[in-house]
Parts: structure tokens; sequence; C-alpha cells
């Protein structure tokens, strides 16, 4: 077959499973760099947008020695100011959900019929740019911060973090599993 690939100077996943096959996989892998790119940009917006807020929207005595109370000129800053917190959490929570689907359907890619799947490696790739994009999205902020730590910045990504590990561990078990099943079977 791979001489008949190399006549026709097709690849050999063409060849085996049609273009339409090949096609879907790439697709498919595709979004899912798009959607990790995505979940990063959205991090770093969401990241930005806390340290903006705690830079330029902070009434007076926040962050310092003692908290002043509630008056009609600092109101319209606290509604403000948890206006823009409310987009922050409504911009982590959408992230957070497009990335969990998006993992699920990277790690449902090695059950789909068709051409040989990327490796264990690929999707440990994958799984290290997700963590050294996370990390570099919000630590500039999070260590310039004067009002917030590290938990308010962190708390999103690290549980992101903690399902991508959970489904990444299953899909390697599995895969494995199904490797050493098809092995056995000769």
């Amino acid at each position: 077959m791979k001489k008949l690939a190399d006549l026709y100077e097709l690849p050999i996943e063409e060849l085996l499973y049609g273009e339409k096959g090949a096609n879907r996989h790439r697709i498919l892998i595709r979004a899912a760099w798009t959607v990790l790119l995505c979940y990063l940009a959205a991090q770093l917006a969401s990241s930005v947008l806390l340290w903006g807020i705690n830079r330029w929207v902070a009434p007076p005595g926040i962050g310092g020695p003692g908290n002043l109370p509630v008056t009609d000129t600092i109101r319209p800053v606290l509604e403000l100011r948890f206006s823009l917190l409310s987009l922050r959490e409504r911009i982590s929570t959408l992230s957070s959900g497009l990335f969990r689907i998006a993992c699920l359907v990277l790690a449902g890619t090695d059950l789909l019929p068709g051409p040989p799947k990327r490796g264990a490696l690929f999707k440990l790739r994958l799984f290290g740019v997700l963590l050294m994009g996370s990390a570099l999205a919000h630590l500039p902020w999070m260590l310039s911060d004067r009002i917030y730590r590290w938990g308010d910045y962190l708390i999103l990504p690290m549980i992101d973090l903690a399902v991508a590990a959970v489904i990444l561990a299953v899909d390697l078990g599995l895969c494995s599993w199904l490797a050493r099943k098809r092995d056995a079977r000769g």
C-alpha cells in the first residue's frame, strides 16, 4: 500500500481511509488548537480585566489599611466595579465551559473510525501548552495586583487544568487498554 501511495503521490491515510476521514481528523485537531488559543485569550482578557478593575476602579480604602463606609460618592464606583467583575466572571465561565467540551472532543477523537490518531505525545504537548499558556496569561497580572491575590486569579484555571488532567489520564488509559486489547487479538 505504501508503494501505491508513493506512486500516486498521496498520503497513506488518504489511500487507506479516503480524503473525508483524513479531513475530519485534521478539522478536529485544528478545532482543538483553535479552542485552546481562544481559551488562553479569554483567560488573558479575564486577568487583564481583573487587574484593570483593581488598578483603576478601586474605591478609596480598598487595598489600604482600612475600608471606608459606602457613601453616595463611592456608590457609582462600586456599581461599576461589580458590573465589571460580573463581566469578568462571565468571560471565565464561558471559556471554561468551551474548554471542557473541547477536552472531551479531543479525547473522543481516539474512538472515531478513520485514519490513525495522534498519540499520547501530541496530547501531552497540547496539555503542556495549556499549562504554560495559562500560567503566562495570569502571572504578570497576578504579581502586580495590589488588591487581589493568586487565588482570585488562578481558581478557575486550576479547576480547568484539573479537569483536563483527569480527562487526559482517562483518555490515555483507555487508549492504552484498547491498544493492548487489539494487540491481544492478533
